[in-house]
């Protein structure tokens, strides 16, 4: 009994110690941001980036595409990836997922770039940048024929399906939580959907 008690308090321990280091953590970002002089950035994608980047410190890589990639995503990432890099970590990159990824890369990366000049870090300059989205050949031919800053792409659907028999996308959207509506805000607006729960006559 004595040694399950000690145990629990041990967690207890290890559990507060863990908080506190996340709280500082978050401290961390929020100078950051002030450092950077950004402002305007969707704070719930910022506490989000957050999480994530303590959840998995090493293998921090962001989807930066959720409200508004230049004016909130990009810049959310550089805050929680300069916060990371003062304790001892550095973040791998971003990817998106929706719009022009050709324009959207390019702004990224001269937004890394800019990071870097104004921290002195060089890391900044070389982030990964990830594109995703139904990349088809046709696509990569368009982005190569562009210009893009792209690092790496993710395919799926169009790498393990043929046009003869082509794949249906399915996406979950978030409608509503404990009857409050919510809405898909995207950069693509063929991915905005209505708020609330659909009802089928």
């Amino acid at each position: 009994k004595q040694q399950e008690q000690q145990e629990q308090q041990e967690q207890q321990e290890q559990q507060e110690q863990q908080e506190e280091e996340q709280e500082d953590f978050k401290a961390e970002i929020l100078r950051c941001k002030n450092e950077l002089n950004i402002h305007g950035t969707h704070i719930g994608e910022l506490m989000a980036f957050a999480h994530y980047a303590a959840s998995f410190p090493s293998k921090f890589l962001a989807l930066v595409d959720t409200y508004d990639t230049i004016a909130s995503g990009v810049p959310n990432f550089l805050c929680v990836s300069l916060a990371l890099y003062r304790f001892g970590y550095k973040a791998i990159g971003i990817r998106l997922d929706s719009g022009d990824l050709a324009y959207l890369s390019k702004a990224t990366r001269r937004l890394f770039i800019t990071t870097a000049q104004k921290t002195n870090l060089e890391f900044f300059t070389s982030l990964t940048i990830v594109a995703s989205n139904d990349i088809s050949e046709e696509t990569l031919v368009s982005l190569n024929q562009q210009g893009h800053e792209i690092n790496c792409f993710g395919i799926g659907t169009n790498l393990v399906t043929c046009k003869t028999q082509p794949a249906m996308g399915c996406v979950f959207k978030l409608v509503e939580i404990e009857n409050s509506p919510r809405i898909k805000l995207s950069e693509d607006v063929i991915k905005v959907h209505l708020p609330g729960k659909l009802i089928f006559i």
